[in-house]
């Protein structure tokens, strides 16, 4: 069973030339984002279609940049496939998982493997709805957070708050949100699971969106929502493809 989207033998991803497949950075060191790895580290990537020289263009979520196989930095990155191994998931949820990526319904955690020209899964999530993590919304890692004690034992505390993380991005990326709206995005049962992933001490829910931010003109309080177009819930072995 192949372990990846169209992924080729060993003697095949020799002879392929695969590196960077959309606008390299030129001379640049760094993203103006802060948010460069090399291809030796991991990240959250997202999938972008199939590459321009075949096998499936990928980058990293929320990065300008992304260092592919070649070590150049650019746009969206060529890879063979996505090797799914490490899951262990059967071959109907392999598949499933691998054309999600592909059309962009999918996040993968992992590395860009230079030597089989891969990108190495460690985690996987698929998405509650259509909407790809492509879009110009931002990839968010968000969970519930614990104001002070007395919030902790159900006291009025004007509202749940959430912390929110952007993936990939070291610097400035944290924030604390007054509400996480998954309204309209995925069913019931998701949007239950998706809850489920915010709840303290779990790694939280992987939500694609962009902040709203309000001012009340009866206090001028202001309130900062996270709007999802898409979020995306864990992958693992055993589970029926979705």
């Amino acid at each position: 069973m192949l372990r990846s989207l169209a992924l080729a033998s060993a003697s095949a991803l020799l002879a392929l030339t695969l590196g960077c497949s959309g606008s390299p950075d030129g001379a640049s060191s760094s993203d103006s984002t802060d948010d460069a790895l090399t291809a030796k580290a991991g990240g959250y990537f997202v999938g972008m279609g199939p590459g321009v020289t075949g096998g499936v263009g990928v980058r990293l979520a929320n990065a300008t940049s992304t260092a592919c196989v070649n070590g150049k930095k650019s746009s969206v990155c060529g890879v063979v496939g996505v090797d799914l191994a490490k899951l262990h998931l059967d071959a109907k949820l392999e598949s499933s998982v691998a054309g999600a990526f592909a059309a962009g319904h999918a996040v993968v955690k992992g590395h860009i493997d230079a030597k089989s020209a891969t990108l190495v899964a460690e985690k996987v999530w698929a998405g509650a709805a259509a909407a790809d993590a492509q879009s110009l919304d931002q990839l968010y890692l968000v969970s519930f957070h614990i104001q002070n004690e007395m919030c902790i034992k159900g006291a009025d505390c004007s509202g749940p708050r959430y912390n929110q993380t952007e993936v990939n991005v070291s610097k400035n990326a944290e924030l604390i949100v007054n509400d996480v709206s998954l309204d309209g995005v995925g069913t019931k049962d998701q949007v239950s699971k998706g809850e489920d992933e915010m709840k303290i001490g779990g790694e939280g829910l992987l939500v694609l969106g962009h902040d709203v931010t309000l001012v009340s003109n009866h206090n001028a309080q202001t309130t900062h929502t996270l709007l999802a177009t898409n979020f995306f819930l864990p992958v693992s072995a055993g589970q029926s493809a979705y």
